[in-house]
């Protein structure tokens, strides 16, 4: 239901329907449809969960998206923030969920290297302000790329993409020859270095929740169900349950 639902907003924004009213009228009604059916599911299952309903995550998700549809449904970008449930097909793919585990336990990781690489962000915005901001106004420029911080933010945004970074910087060396140093600089500690860091912290969470699939599933082929592991003993696991103690060779 939540992919129909996904398919019907997508036509509402397409031209052979929001060109004909009555098109547009039957896909109105059809999205109507589908809110008061997610409407009623979300009532009975409050009614079968109880107090429950509200410890889980994924109820609540659900309960914020259905009641701002209710209140802001003439919006239709408001209304398309209820594609954002179509994420609550991960609960029932379990590659994905354990994708979605592995990003949750590496935020902490990725929060420490955001909050680095905003730092370094800042410091290369003013960097380059000071050194290039009047450029533009002296004619050197086609554009305005380093006049007044939140465009050098924008053009180091830029650069930090690598879209066009070799024609800011040939425009810039045409009056210092030297600026190569700087953008290539800048290029080298952040494009290369941190996303090398982001893609190196994702590939261990998603190691880890790997390896523990396969602990998991190896405590359910000897009869324990509840098996977790611990890496604290080197290249020994230790699996830990409340009457057992076992200990495993990693593989590896």
């Amino acid at each position: 239901m939540i992919v129909l639902n996904s398919v019907s907003i997508a036509m509402a924004t397409m031209d052979w329907v929001r060109d004909y009213p009555d098109r547009k009228m039957a896909v109105c009604i059809v999205n109507a449809l589908f809110r008061v059916l997610f409407t009623i599911e979300l009532l009975l299952r409050f009614l079968y969960a109880g107090p429950r309903f509200f410890a889980d995550g994924w109820s609540l998700f659900d309960l914020f998206i259905i009641t701002s549809s209710w209140f802001v449904y003439p919006l239709l970008g408001f209304r398309m923030f209820r594609l954002v449930r179509a994420l609550r097909l991960a609960k029932r793919v379990k590659e994905l969920q354990y994708m979605a585990k592995a990003l949750l336990t590496s935020a902490p990781q990725m929060f420490c290297i955001f909050f680095l690489l905003t730092i370094q962000f800042y410091i290369f915005t003013i960097v380059f302000t000071d050194l290039f901001k009047d450029l533009y106004k002296q004619g050197h420029t086609s554009q305005d790329y380093f006049s007044r911080l939140d465009t050098t933010c924008f053009t180091l945004f830029q650069i930090l993409t690598l879209d066009v970074w070799s024609e800011i910087a040939h425009e810039v060396m045409a009056v210092y020859p030297w600026a190569w140093f700087p953008f290539v600089f800048f290029i080298m500690t952040t494009t290369f270095f941190f996303l090398n860091l982001i893609i190196a912290v994702i590939c261990e969470a998603v190691s880890k929740v790997g390896h523990e699939r396969q602990i998991a599933k190896l405590g359910r082929q000897i009869g324990l169900p509840n098996v977790k592991s611990d890496d604290s003993f080197g290249s020994v696991v230790v699996m830990k349950t409340d009457a057992d103690l076992l200990r495993l060779p990693k593989k590896g």
